[in-house]
């Protein structure tokens, strides 16, 4: 074996082992409130998102819209209390009817992510 075919070896080996650190890394959505998909009975007062890891509130931002996709007006996301791996939006009352939830995130870690779900109140 040659040193170029032993150079490679290494490299592919060492890729195998780090990706899994890398991937491991981000910043992952644990848990939201209202949940996806929930069907709540009285209106939240606010969309609670829960990550797995720290995220920059001053760079994320929680979107909510209504079934016309018009945009509910709601304050700028905060983590609750002290826990950097929150992120809360305060909401004002809202109507029975399904709501669209769209969130982006910027990890400490400085990887970026976003997503979007749905709830409704019945």
């Amino acid at each position: 074996m040659n040193i170029q075919s032993m150079n490679r070896i290494i490299i592919v080996i060492a890729c195998f082992l780090l990706w899994p650190n890398y991937v491991a890394a981000h910043a992952k959505l644990v848990s939201s409130a209202p949940a996806a998909n929930e069907s709540v009975e009285t209106a939240p007062k606010s969309i609670l998102l829960t990550f797995n890891k720290p995220v920059e509130s001053a760079f994320s931002s929680i979107r909510v819209f209504d079934l016309d996709d018009n945009p509910v007006k709601s304050e700028k996301p905060a983590h609750q209390g002290n826990n950097a791996k929150t992120l809360e939006a305060i909401l004002p009352p809202l109507s029975a009817g399904k709501y669209k939830v769209t969130w982006r995130i910027v990890a400490t870690d400085g990887h970026k992510m976003k997503n979007e779900y749905f709830f409704s109140i019945k």
